[in-house]
């Protein structure tokens, strides 16, 4: 049972690297995946947009707002991971012993991935990349209240 508690930090660690290079890669998501071809498409050129509505605010979107929200989007995910990652590469030890709060919370960042990965689809590939998320979420669970 030592041998285990005293192997969390390295576990963790690994963690946090895995966190730390996907994070950096969501940077370049947009780019990577070609979102740009995928906005400004020929037949969404002459498309107009309904604004968002949410009660009585309306925000107005086009193709470049849009476009802008997917970079949005990613910039914050990227941030978050990269956030997560170093943190678990930096502070290990004081996550596992005196902050295992922000472990737990990380198991439910990835739980959260996990589910969403379904959204992507629901091929094998899908199943795989939810399991893994899925096992992230389990593992970082289970070293929050180790």
């Amino acid at each position: 049972m030592t041998f285990i508690k005293d192997s969390l930090p390295i576990l963790l660690i690994a963690c946090g690297l895995f966190t730390t290079v996907l994070g950096a890669a969501h940077f370049f998501f947009p780019k990577l995946f070609h979102y740009r071809a995928l906005v400004y498409t020929e037949s969404n050129l002459q498309r107009e947009l309904e604004p968002f509505r949410w009660g009585p605010l309306t925000y107005p979107l086009s193709l470049d707002s849009l476009y802008g929200l997917i970079w949005l989007m990613n910039q914050h995910v990227s941030f978050v991971l990269v956030s997560i990652g170093l943190v678990e590469v930096f502070y290990s030890r004081w996550l596992l012993h005196q902050a295992s709060y922000l472990i737990l919370w990380i198991a439910a960042w990835w739980l959260l991935r996990a589910a969403s990965q379904l959204l992507l689809g629901r091929t094998r590939r899908n199943w795989l990349v939810l399991l893994w998320f899925l096992g992230l979420s389990v593992l970082h669970g289970w070293m929050g209240l180790a």
